[in-house]
C-alpha cells in the first residue's frame, strides 16, 4: 500500500489518513470490525524527511504492527456500526549518544511511502512440551533473609 496525503480508501483497511501529530500511526475506519492483518514499514525505503520543528531522529528500525485474527466475521456489539483503529508502527525511543543531551528516535511516514500488508491465516496450532529432569522447584526458591 503507498500512502497517501489526506484521506485514502484501501479494500482490506477502509478509509485511512496518516496521523498529522504522530508520524508513525495510520488512523482508519470501516465498518463492523478491524481487519485481520500485519502491516511492515521500512523507513530506509520510504525517504520520509525530518520534520523542520522536531528534534526526533529518524529511526532506522523496520516497524511492524499486528490485529490479530477474530475468531469470525460477525460485527462486534455496539451501537456504532463504524470501527475506528489505529495502525501503530512505532513510537518515540530514547536514544543517548555521548556527550550530548537524550534525543528520541521516531518512525515517520510520510504520502509516498511503502507499507507492506498481509493477512494472517492460522494454519495450526503448536504445542511445546519441555522437559528439565534436574531442576526442582526448591531449586528456585530465594533463601536467605528475603524470607524473614
Amino acid at each position: 500500500m503507498v500512502l497517501k496525503d489526506g484521506e485514502f480508501s484501501e479494500p482490506q483497511l477502509g478509509i485511512c489518513s496518516l496521523n498529522e501529530k504522530l508520524s508513525w500511526q495510520i488512523d482508519c475506519r470501516r465498518p463492523f470490525q478491524s481487519p485481520r492483518l500485519m502491516a511492515t514499514f521500512d523507513p530506509s525505503a520510504a525517504k520520509c524527511g525530518a520534520d523542520e520543528d522536531t528534534e526526533d531522529l529518524p529511526e532506522d528500525r523496520v516497524s511492524h504492527a499486528w490485529f490479530a485474527p477474530h475468531r469470525d466475521d460477525s460485527p462486534d456489539v455496539g451501537l456504532n456500526p463504524v470501527d475506528n483503529y489505529q495502525i501503530d508502527l512505532g513510537y518515540r525511543r530514547p536514544f543517548y549518544s555521548s556527550g550530548e543531551k537524550r534525543k528520541f528516535k521516531a518512525v515517520r511516514m510520510c504520502p509516498g511511502a511503502m507499507v507492506k500488508l498481509a493477512n494472517p491465516q492460522q494454519k495450526r496450532h503448536v504445542r511445546v512440551k519441555l522437559d528439565m529432569p534436574n531442576v526442582r522447584l526448591q531449586d528456585l526458591l530465594e533463601t536467605g533473609s528475603d524470607l524473614d
